[in-house]
């Protein structure tokens, strides 16, 4: 899906180096800071929505038919 130059803007999130507020080593943000989190999270899952779905349902059919055959024929689990 094409993204406009905001969007872009706005998913530019630094975690990477030692001073950004979203680094991982950080255990609390400012409330902006979470906002920003926040709305970038939902517009990922809103965007990808139709692509989660079909991996949640690919992995509910696979637990599906690993549990409907026989022990002797289960795949092993990673």
């Amino acid at each position: 899906m094409a993204r406009s130059a905001a969007e872009m803007e706005l998913g530019k999130v630094d975690i990477s180096s030692f001073c950004s507020p979203y680094s991982t080593r950080e255990v609390s943000l400012k409330a902006e800071d979470f906002n920003k989190l926040l709305k970038l999270a939902n517009y990922n899952i809103m965007n990808n929505e139709n692509m989660i779905l079909q991996a949640l349902r690919t992995a509910v059919a696979r637990k599906k038919q690993a549990t409907s055959q026989p022990v002797s024929q289960a795949q092993p689990s990673a």
